[in-house]
């Protein structure tokens, strides 16, 4: 319920898909080992709420700066047309969306149907075609990005969509270490039988917690 009715509004898109937070990303991310749910189910539980926050939002702007509580200066004309121009120029420098933007755009888009026609619960996905073979979310994320390493980025194949020199000196690699060991660590720790018996240690040390 908290997580439906979060007020904070930075957090109202990152609410609607799971792969914005974190607790859930690794949830879904495997499998719903831990937790049975996936993006299907997060999207049908989330999805009013995001909206509801959405229109409180706009009310409370519109109240705020425009209505009956007016804490702040309204805008007048002549700041009100100066922002516009601003605006504008920005949204003109722009200019037409190119090939590269356009098929980095479908790419994504991809992922995200792949991601939500995996396993969508409530009809079946196209893993399960693939059985006995084990596909996951990451696999859909891997066949995006080799594709963004093959595809071209423009008519004269000057290069394509990604190219590793950027990946190297942008991706943080030592999120993806750590994120990467903790994984490594945390399926260790079940396969060795670690956590079973750490678990199992502590349960008659219930005055503890």
């Amino acid at each position: 319920l908290g997580s439906f009715l979060e007020p904070a509004p930075p957090s109202f898109g990152c609410k609607l898909t799971s792969i914005s937070i974190p607790v859930f990303r690794v949830n879904v991310s495997q499998g719903g080992k831990y937790l049975d749910i996936n993006f299907s189910t997060w999207l049908a539980l989330n999805v009013p709420g995001v909206i509801l926050n959405i229109i409180v939002a706009w009310l409370y702007l519109i109240v705020v700066y425009f209505g009956l509580c007016k804490t702040h200066q309204a805008l007048n004309d002549d700041s009100t047309s100066r922002s516009l121009t601003y605006f504008k120029k920005k949204y003109a420098d722009l200019g037409p969306i190119t090939f590269h933007e356009a098929a980095v755009g479908t790419l994504f888009f991809c992922l995200v149907m792949l991601w939500f026609t995996r396993d969508p619960g409530f009809m079946p996905g196209w893993a399960q075609y693939l059985a006995p073979v084990k596909v996951g979310d990451s696999s859909a994320a891997m066949l995006i990005v080799c594709l963004l390493f093959v595809i071209p980025k423009d008519k004269t194949c000057s290069g394509t969509l990604l190219e590793w020199n950027y990946v190297q000196s942008k991706l943080p690699w030592g999120t993806v270490l750590l994120l990467g060991a903790g994984f490594a660590v945390s399926e260790a720790s079940i396969v060795s039988g670690l956590s079973g018996w750490i678990g199992h240690s502590m349960r008659d040390r219930k005055s503890v917690v």
